[in-house]
């Protein structure tokens, strides 16, 4: 049985490796995605147009796309 030192270093040492500084990078990268989208049509609805300017409505734009429709 472990002992909670070792769980915890365990976890540190999971935390400060290269795949998950790439994963999480990565994360960030995708929610600012979506935020620069969700200003994008935000925008665009201000101006007259679009659809609804929060996560669901990107999804929904996206969906839409002929890139988005994959199933």
């Amino acid at each position: 049985m472990e002992t909670q030192a070792s769980i915890k270093a365990g976890g540190q040492g999971l935390a400060r490796s290269d795949g998950f500084e790439w994963l999480a990078r990565a994360g960030f990268a995708a929610r600012g995605i979506v935020y620069v989208i969700t200003g994008i049509l935000a925008v665009k609805l201000a101006l007259g147009g679009g659809t609804s300017a929060n996560q669901q409505g990107v999804l929904r734009a996206i969906a839409e796309q002929s890139f988005g429709n994959c199933c």
